[in-house]
């Protein structure tokens, strides 16, 4: 395999000997080395290979987008953290949709708690925030029966406190146990300005000189189901200012597994992949590894034209050889046929009377 300078000007592609522009540039495959784009050169069985693992990584980045659709992961995304607080915003607003989220926070629990086994701990806020436990507690099998006992009384009432329990999550970290993720459950705008609230946030997660802390915390923040566009704005805000990842939560995995199977069953590769296709997928997460699909179906699809271009080109050689061929042995033949002479090939007589007289003058 070698590596050509993707210069923008007209260059020769030496394995087809066709001549191409930097308009055509996307056409070949290509890598990124430092920022600069370089054409590979390659053989046939190399460009096979390369277009079977580009087929692999895609199954693989498939795969894991059906785990991320799946459960819990849907609705939350993935836990990531090993000991974490779970802030669940119980609210007023949140009245429609309290018995869907404690139905969803119970397979939480035992489908990535339970299951990845992760410290955790609840706290709900409304007009004031409740602790369920004083500390962080292993996810044992009656801690989890525990936990979801208590989330089944949570109720929805008062305002939305979030600078407080924001605070309380902050000094439990301080004061009480090291936690490395908080997960932000809400539907909607806090009571205080959001700039404001950001702004304290950020001052709260901030390193300071006299501690041991090294990294600050991970917020990450879940829209649960809120369309609100300023609440969701903010909430993407605070988990990007923090180190964390944001995720709205949708039941409307149904359209999304049919797109996804409309993905898999492109051969040509010719879909195109827009976010605003998927409205519903407003995830960090999946935004990430659909950015990798379109990444590695860009690839796949070089691969495959670049090796259609370069069968034609050796087909079009081997056309042009053979008429060669078939013209040289014509061409033979008629050599042949005169110098045989009258013996095998017919002749008119004026002409071989022409050859035998010019022998012999």
């Amino acid at each position: 395999m070698k590596i050509l300078k993707g210069r923008h000007d007209t260059i020769t592609v030496p394995n087809i000997k066709l001549t191409s522009s930097a308009r055509y540039c996307s056409v070949f495959p290509s890598i990124n080395i430092k920022g600069s784009i370089r054409h590979l050169q390659l053989r046939p069985r190399e460009l096979d290979d390369y277009r079977q693992r580009c087929e692999s990584v895609l199954r693989r980045y498939f795969k894991r987008m059906q785990w991320l659709l799946n459960g819990s992961r849907l609705i939350f995304s993935p836990i990531v953290h090993k000991h974490i607080l779970i802030l669940v915003d119980t609210s007023g607003s949140m009245e429609s949709n309290i018995d869907y989220l404690k139905k969803e926070l119970a397979t939480l629990v035992w489908e990535q708690l339970f299951t990845y086994q992760i410290q955790f701990n609840f706290i709900q806020f409304n007009d004031n925030y409740q602790i369920w436990r004083d500390n962080l507690v292993l996810p044992t099998e009656d801690n989890c029966h525990e936990a979801i006992a208590w989330i089944s009384t949570l109720k929805a009432n008062g305002n939305t406190c979030s600078e407080r329990v924001l605070k309380f999550a902050f000094d439990f970290h301080h004061t009480k146990q090291p936690i490395d993720g908080i997960y932000y459950i809400s539907d909607g705008k806090p009571d205080h300005s959001t700039s404001y609230l950001l702004e304290q946030v950020r001052l709260m997660n901030t390193i300071h000189t006299n501690t041991t802390d090294t990294k600050r915390i991970s917020i990450n923040t879940i829209s649960f189901c809120c369309q609100d566009i300023d609440a969701n704005n903010f909430l993407k805000n605070l988990s990007h200012d923090n180190n964390g990842r944001y995720h709205r939560s949708t039941n409307n995995s149904r359209d999304i597994h049919l797109f996804i199977h409309r993905l898999q069953q492109d051969k040509t590769y010719d879909l195109e992949l827009d976010d605003s296709l998927l409205p519903e997928l407003d995830s960090d997460d999946i935004k990430r590894l659909l950015k990798e699909i379109v990444k590695a179906r860009l690839y796949l699809k070089q691969a495959i034209t670049f090796r259609s271009l370069y069968n034609q080109q050796q087909d079009s050689t081997k056309e042009i050889t053979n008429k060669g061929q078939q013209q040289q042995q014509q061409q033979q033949q008629q050599d042949d046929s005169i110098l045989i002479g009258p013996a095998r090939v017919p002749m008119s007589e004026a002409l071989f009377n022409r050859k035998s007289t010019s022998l012999y003058t």
